[in-house]
């Protein structure tokens, strides 16, 4: 039998941003997470409680504001 969507505690996202640190700041200064790969090359990990977002440095991608509420990728564990 499948788990009741109410058991699901943990999710992954993988967000491509122009600017990788002022990101990462973001993530880390305004909404709380934890910087796990703070020296990342091209890539950084921003966790907090079961959420995990991968921010990975794409300096032509479109600005997550742009983007509206369209998810590219989100995972559960």
């Amino acid at each position: 039998m499948a788990e009741a969507l109410t058991d699901l505690s943990s999710f992954s996202f993988v967000l491509a941003v122009p600017n990788l640190e002022a990101s990462a700041s973001y993530f880390r200064d305004a909404l709380g997470f934890r910087l796990v790969w703070p020296d990342g090359i091209g890539w950084k990990l921003a966790t907090r409680g079961g959420v995990r977002v991968m921010i990975g440095h794409c300096p032509d991608a479109m600005l997550p504001s742009a983007t509206g509420d369209h998810i590219i990728s989100a995972t559960s564990t």
